[in-house]
């Protein structure tokens, strides 16, 4: 990235949360300071997967500036509904872009901002950026946001695909991820919609993982793992768009004597999941 020297992150999830975009987020920016670029990040005050503003930033200001090594993060403390409903999470949305507009003047240079999806509208913060440094823009996508409410149920009622507000949103989608100079995202059927969302060069830019962390010579077996009975595990987030009407149907009809169930995760439903498969003594949580 010749003379780019400085560059701006925006997402909303980051150090500490570790897990998810969070976690790829933060191990971005650290790969880019160690190769000698200044890392400004506005973020989001630390909250998922459990939908609460972690413990030890709930005493700070509601404008908070940190360090992580010599990336400056720049944070603001949105609003995070316990209960995230479709108009609770709009209000999620916009309390975290209002109070980021205001983090990016706080930042003075920038040659290359770089905005993650979810939310889209980081990318408007970007565009602001893009355009008050004359720098380079960059979107990365984990997650087509609007596509993912409308597949998952999230929108509120009288709201489908095809209809008014899906429209509007999908050109508002294609004008702001058309601005940037590339746009990235993390599997190639991904990469393949993204190429009808953008006139923006597009690239292929998968998640990660350390190989060197897994050594199954040192594996221990888990106290969840010890039983003879075939396993069923999920791992994950334990939220809305995941289908729980389905899971709790699917134990109606599962044979306990030969099969049991593991669930691994934290999230907005993980309270309802605990009552729901509480009298399946076969399941854990």
């Amino acid at each position: 990235m010749k003379d780019i020297k400085h560059i701006t992150f925006i997402g909303l999830n980051f150090y500490p949360e570790s897990t998810a975009i969070g976690l790829y987020s933060t191990q971005l920016a650290q790969y880019l300071e160690q190769a000698g670029y200044q890392i400004d990040v506005i973020t989001a005050f630390p909250y998922y997967p459990q939908w609460e503003i972690a413990q030890e930033y709930r005493d700070k200001p509601s404008y908070y500036q940190e360090t992580l090594g010599s990336i400056n993060l720049w944070r603001y403390k949105q609003y995070v509904p316990k209960q995230p409903t479709f108009f609770k999470r709009i209000l999620h949305i916009l309390s975290f872009t209002w109070g980021s507009f205001w983090n990016l003047w706080k930042i003075k240079k920038c040659d290359l901002v770089i905005s993650i999806v979810p939310f889209t509208s980081a990318t408007f913060l970007g565009y602001i950026q893009q355009k008050r440094h004359k720098a380079h823009s960059w979107i990365h996508i984990q997650d087509f946001e609007f596509d993912a409410a409308f597949q998952s149920g999230l929108t509120s009622k009288g709201e489908t695909k095809g209809g008014l507000v899906y429209r509007l949103l999908m050109r508002l989608e294609r004008f702001l991820f058309s601005k940037a100079d590339r746009v990235s995202t993390i599997s190639h059927s991904m990469l393949k919609k993204l190429e009808y969302k953008t006139t923006s060069p597009t690239y292929y830019l998968p998640n990660w993982i350390d190989e060197h962390a897994i050594n199954p010579a040192f594996a221990k077996a888990h106290p969840y793992l010890t039983s003879s009975k075939f396993k069923i595990l999920y791992s994950g987030n334990i939220g809305d768009k995941q289908d729980w009407n389905f899971f709790f149907e699917l134990l109606k009809h599962l044979d306990f004597d030969t099969y049991e169930v593991i669930i691994v995760g934290a999230g907005s439903m993980r309270k309802e999941v605990e009552m729901q498969i509480a009298q399946y003594p076969e399941v854990s949580l």
